[in-house]
């Protein structure tokens, strides 16, 4: 079988002298809604972890959310 690009090769920076993140980010973003897991596979392929964001985002809202909660228990606590 021929392979037509250097994508399709597998081919790494220090093969070709190239270097193909960019390439490897278009074809992700392009796969995103339909083809999620291989969208995933293309960005960590190109070096990018977009899942370490997502926890962050998750545990910032989760911090801010135990903050709300507990600031209006304790206001529920000095008004009772």
């Amino acid at each position: 079988m021929v392979a037509w690009s250097y994508l399709e090769r597998g081919e790494a920076l220090s093969e070709t002298g190239a270097d193909f993140s960019y390439a490897y980010i278009n074809r992700a973003n392009a796969r995103l809604v339909r083809h999620p897991g291989l969208a995933l596979s293309d960005f960590h392929h190109a070096g990018m972890h977009p899942g370490r964001g997502l926890i962050g985002a998750a545990a910032v809202m989760l911090a801010i959310g135990f903050g709300v909660v507990k600031r209006r228990r304790s206001r529920k606590a000095i008004h009772a």
